[in-house]
Formats: C-alpha cells, structure tokens, sequence
C-alpha cells in the first residue's frame, strides 16, 4: 500500500497516550483522591498502565488497587463510586496541565500536516470539557478543529461511534478518516469504524505486543506520519 496519508482527508488523533502524556497529572489527582480516601498512593508507572476506557474505569480499577489500612475485605466493592468519580474529576480538572507534556513531535506533526493541507481533530474517550482545556493548556487546539469526547459510556471506543460521529462532523467519509492512536481499543473502534488505523509506539498500551494487532501503520514518532507507508 502506499503512504497512510493517501486518499485521507482527515487526521483524527487519540489524546492520552497519542498527544499527551497525561499520566503524570492523572496519577497526582488520583492518589489525592486515594489519600483522602485513607489508601495508599500508586505509583506513575502503575497509573500508566490503568489508563484506559474512560475515567470512571481509571478509578474504578485504583480503587479496586489500592488497599486502605485497617478496611475490611471487600469493603471497597461496595462502597458507591459516583462519589469518588466527582471528586476525581474536580481534582483532576484543577491540574490538567501541570506535570504532562506533550509527546515530542506531536505539535510538529500537527503543523506539518496542517501546511500539507489535512484537516485534524481529536477523538478521545475523555470527557470533552476536559480534553478541550487539556488542549487549549497545551497550546494543540490551533491545529484541531474539533475535539470530540463520549456522550455516552456506550459510545466510548473500541466502540465504533466516536469516530463515525468525527467524519459526519468534518463531513466526510469514515473511510477518509485516518485514526491515530496507541491501543487496542483505538484498533477496534477503527476497524469496526472501517477506517485506517496507525498506532503509536509510545503511549498506553495496556502490555499488548501492537504488533500484534496488525494495524495499518505503527508509529514511533507523529513525524513519521508524513512519510509513513500503510502496511
């Protein structure tokens, strides 16, 4: 096949793990959460490999980590979660950007591909509000668009839904749109989207081999995207 960017008239871009490496303010949000809750803190690297299905599951799944002293077993499992969740999310929405970078290349690939005439924009499984400031605090916004977060919890990738609603947004076809990402479900939600699928090499994968999962492109640098050729 020839380069991924040919008959594409769309970039869309996966943001945590693809543009943003987030854990860092993810991490400092959730252990404060954690503390409050009287359990112990996580560390990055084990944030890192949480990320994944939208916040909720993030702190669902810490949760489910993270033993408080003292606490019967099992009482975790029926504690309420609709709590934890709010509070997250107001931690977490007051240091979006405070330790996270964007990944190198990212905010050049996004100008290159802007001056080459591609339309860009992000589809994420987070919520919108917050990957919209998350991008206007990185300064990525310029180069997008449009950002594009779940509605609903079924519409959260590899659900097909998200990315079928970026190509109706930017009115084209899905098989335009050429989806950037870092996952197994960004791998899923393309292929049941039927459009083309590259996935970075550096971000959240979960410990899956990507190779493995045979998408169209693997990437190790959004440079690349240029001068990648589909597999």
């Amino acid at each position: 096949m020839g380069p991924l960017l040919d008959g594409m008239r769309l970039v869309g871009f996966d943001l945590d793990g693809t543009l943003i490496d987030s854990a860092p303010d993810l991490a400092a949000a959730l252990n404060r959460l954690l503390e409050s809750r009287g359990r112990s803190p996580l560390p990055l690297e084990r944030v890192r490999a949480l990320i994944g299905d939208g916040m909720e599951q993030l702190v669902s799944r810490a949760l489910d980590e993270s033993a408080a002293p003292g606490a019967l077993e099992g009482a975790a499992a029926v504690a309420p979660l609709a709590p934890a969740q709010a509070e997250f999310r107001d931690l977490y929405r007051g240091r979006l950007f405070n330790h996270s970078r964007i990944y190198p290349g990212a905010r050049e690939a996004l100008a290159q591909l802007a001056r080459g005439g591609w339309r860009c924009c992000c589809i994420t499984n987070k919520e919108s509000s917050l990957a919209e400031a998350l991008l206007q605090a990185a300064g990525l916004d310029r180069w997008l668009e449009f950002c594009l977060g779940p509605q609903l919890p079924q519409e959260r990738k590899p659900a097909p839904d998200l990315l079928h609603k970026g190509a109706v947004r930017a009115g084209v076809s899905v098989r335009e749109l050429l989806y950037v990402g870092d996952s197994r479900n960004d791998l899923l939600a393309a292929r049941a989207a039927g459009c083309r699928i590259g996935l970075v090499t550096y971000g959240y994968r979960q410990g899956i081999e990507l190779a493995e999962l045979h998408p169209d492109a693997l990437i190790d640098d959004l440079r690349e995207l240029l001068a990648q050729r589909a597999q």
